[in-house]
C-alpha cells in the first residue's frame, strides 16, 4: 500500500512539474532573426518600443508565459528575446494569440478579407458571440514640408474596425445590411440600442458598447 502511495505521489509531482514547465517560455521554439533597421523614420514600428513581458497561445492551445515580446506593426511580426537576453527570435510554430504588458489581446486565424490573410493579427476589443476587431497596420509614408527640398519619412497608423460572428468578418459600416449580416435576428434590437444611446459607429468605445450589448442578449 505504501509503495502505491509513493508511486502516486511521484507521478503527481512529475505531472505538476511538466505542466509548470509547459506554462513558461520555451526558447527552443524560435529562430534567430535580424531586426529591420528603420533609419531616418519618425515614429515607432512597434506596439511598445521596449521588450516587454507577455503571454502567447499557440494554435494547439498551449499557453506560454514569461516571454519578452515585441510586436512589429509594419511587418505584422511577433518577436521574442532569446534566452541570452540579446538575440531577437521569431516563433517557429504558429502563434494564435498574444498579449504584451496588458496592451490588448491580439489574435489571428480570421477569414481572409481584402489584403488581410488568416495570418494577420487583429486586436480583440470585445469577445463573445460577436467580436469587435481592430486592425492596426502601420505603414511608412514620405512627405515634404512646405518649401522644403527634404523628404521626411514617418510612421502612419492605419486603423480599421471589423465585426466577426464566428463565420463572417465584415468592415464596420453604417449600412443596415452589415448589422443584419452580423447580428442576424437581433439586428433590430441592436439598431434600437444605437438610436437610444445615440451611439456613433465611428467611435471605438461606442462600437464596444454595441457588441457587448448584443453578446448579453
Amino acid at each position: 500500500m505504501k509503495k502505491l502511495i509513493v508511486v502516486f505521489l511521484t507521478l503527481l509531482v512529475s505531472l505538476t512539474k511538466a505542466q509548470s514547465q509547459g506554462a513558461v517560455a520555451s526558447y527552443d521554439n524560435g529562430i534567430p532573426v535580424r531586426l529591420t533597421s528603420y533609419t531616418d523614420v519618425k515614429g515607432s514600428v512597434y506596439l511598445l518600443d521596449d521588450w516587454s513581458m507577455g503571454i502567447v497561445k499557440s494554435t494547439d492551445g498551449k499557453v506560454s508565459k514569461d516571454y519578452k515580446l515585441k510586436y512589429n506593426l509594419v511587418e505584422d511580426q511577433l518577436l521574442f528575446l532569446g534566452k541570452d537576453g540579446e538575440t531577437p527570435m521569431k516563433f517557429s510554430s504558429a502563434i494564435k494569440e498574444f498579449q504584451i504588458a496588458e496592451k490588448g489581446l491580439y489574435r489571428n486565424g480570421y477569414p481572409a478579407l481584402k489584403k488581410n490573410t488568416q495570418l494577420n493579427y487583429y486586436e480583440v476589443l470585445a469577445d463573445g458571440k460577436v467580436q469587435l476587431l481592430k486592425r492596426n497596420n502601420k505603414t511608412i509614408t514620405e512627405y515634404r514640408e512646405y518649401n522644403s527640398a527634404t523628404t521626411t519619412r514617418k510612421i502612419a497608423d492605419n486603423f480599421e474596425y471589423y465585426f466577426y460572428n464566428g463565420e463572417t468578418i465584415v468592415p464596420v459600416a453604417k449600412d443596415q445590411s452589415v448589422l443584419e449580416t452580423i447580428f442576424k435576428d437581433k439586428a433590430s434590437a441592436v439598431q434600437s440600442k444605437i438610436k437610444e444611446r445615440k451611439l456613433n459607429l465611428k467611435k471605438e468605445a461606442d462600437l464596444k458598447e454595441i457588441v457587448e450589448f448584443y453578446n448579453q442578449l
